[in-house]
């Protein structure tokens, strides 16, 4: 796709819209509201091709007067989140055992982390996972989960430094519910 000084062009992942203002080998300097911010040009869509692709998406959206009552989805009736456990700056679920269970994804700690380095990453996630410990110890929990997946390990390693550092038991999580994805601490 070629761009060009003066193009009009919306950013894929934010919700702005901004103008070209130089480009230079790879990247594409926009201007965001008064600001100028660096871009590659996979990161950018000319505005002129976004409208064609949204009028397209419009003109095949299925109508809802053709389909049946019975063909949708019943609507089930909202649960309150009984399972969500807010201590504190964290927040947990209770797993079918009961157990709080923590979620370590970075997806699921933070909406948008494309402009975080993998070591800031991995710190936040392990700041996130300390406090987690610290507020779970507080509200006197026997055992916690944490959910940090499987990947390359480094963060699984790094979580039994700390447990190992606070002087607790740790092990695998439930096979059954998280493979090798998880780790069950011990807290008394």
């Amino acid at each position: 796709m070629q761009f060009a000084i003066g193009n009009k062009v919306k950013i894929t992942d934010e919700n702005a819209e901004g103008t070209v203002v130089s480009i230079q080998n790879d990247q594409i300097k926009v201007d965001v509201d008064g600001f100028d911010f660096m871009y590659k040009p996979s990161e950018l869509i000319l505005i002129s091709e976004f409208e064609n692709l949204t009028k397209l998406y419009e003109n095949h959206i299925p109508t809802q007067s053709n389909i049946k009552t019975e063909d949708k989805p019943s609507k089930k009736p909202k649960e309150p989140f009984s399972n969500a456990v807010e201590l504190g700056r964290v927040r947990g679920k209770r797993n079918t055992k009961n157990i709080l269970e923590f979620d370590l994804h970075i997806h699921d700690l933070l909406v948008k982390h494309s402009h975080m380095s993998s070591g800031e990453m991995l710190n936040y996630q392990l700041d996130y996972a300390v406090n987690c410990l610290e507020e779970a110890i507080k509200k006197n929990e026997a055992i916690v989960v944490f959910i940090h997946g499987i990947g390359k390990g480094v963060l699984k390693v790094e979580l039994h430094q700390i447990f190992k550092a606070y002087g607790l038991d740790f092990h695998d999580g439930f096979m059954q519910e998280y493979g090798y994805g998880a780790t069950r601490v011990e807290l008394r």
